[in-house]
């Protein structure tokens, strides 16, 4: 972070520099930054204890990851954890919901004997689709999830999911794929998390930063345009 506010710094200092480049904080560090305040939110959870008592890490493992002290075994851990808890809450939002979970079942099967054969498969994808298109998923997933609001541990249970994936998608975002848009909306869901847990270097320049990419639409939208899910930030 340091070095990216001095190189934005150039552009105060340097007319000739304005609107030449467009600077982003490395990923890398940000992550780490990300994976502390994560660490911050499930330490004493409970997940730090289950993660030994599975036999995953040890007791000084849990500490590097709680602290982001180990990048790659930290997204590991919570990679791992937020499909556990993922595949949790689908199951029980299935049993919530019969009819759903049915149809979903059919449609798959279907799908699944048409990849199999090799015959009709952009047929039985297409009806796959319509058919979650009708059920209107997100809907019932949103109303799933109001109806449990009053009970912490679910509360605090989605939060993580959603932190987390936002954690791990940062790098998916940017390093992986080059993919502005997706880079920036994992870092603007992640800014209230810097601000929570006192990293103000990050809060401040990170908010900064998506202004400033903001701003890109309006001041200069081919240059905006060119931010595609194949263009990069480095």
């Amino acid at each position: 972070m340091d070095l990216y506010k001095r190189v934005v710094k150039l552009e105060y200092l340097y007319p000739g520099f304005k609107n030449k480049w467009v600077f982003s904080p490395g990923a890398f560090h940000t992550v780490i930054c990300a994976l502390r305040c994560l660490g911050r939110t499930i330490e004493g959870s409970g997940l730090d204890d289950a993660w030994q008592e599975a036999d995953l890490y040890s007791s000084m493992t849990v500490s590097h990851i709680l602290n982001g002290n180990h990048y790659n075994i930290a997204i590991e851990a919570h990679q791992l954890t937020l499909q556990a808890l993922f595949d949790l809450w689908l199951e029980e939002f299935l049993e919530d919901h019969p009819v759903v979970r049915d149809t979903l079942e059919a449609s798959v099967k279907q799908l699944t004997e048409a990849c199999r054969d090799r015959t009709g498969v952009a047929e039985a994808h297409q009806a796959f689709l319509m058919e979650i298109e009708s059920l209107n998923l997100e809907k019932q997933l949103q109303e799933f999830d109001a109806n449990r609001k009053t009970d912490p541990m679910y509360k605090w249970a989605r939060m993580y999911i959603a932190t987390g994936d936002d954690t791990v998608t940062v790098p998916k975002g940017y390093i992986w794929e080059g993919n502005c848009h997706l880079y920036l909306a994992s870092l603007e869901h992640l800014c209230k998390n810097f601000f929570a847990y006192s990293r103000l270097d990050y809060a401040q320049n990170i908010a900064e930063f998506i202004a400033r990419m903001d701003a890109i639409k309006t001041s200069d939208p081919e240059l905006w345009q060119s931010f595609t899910p194949t263009a990069s930030l480095h």
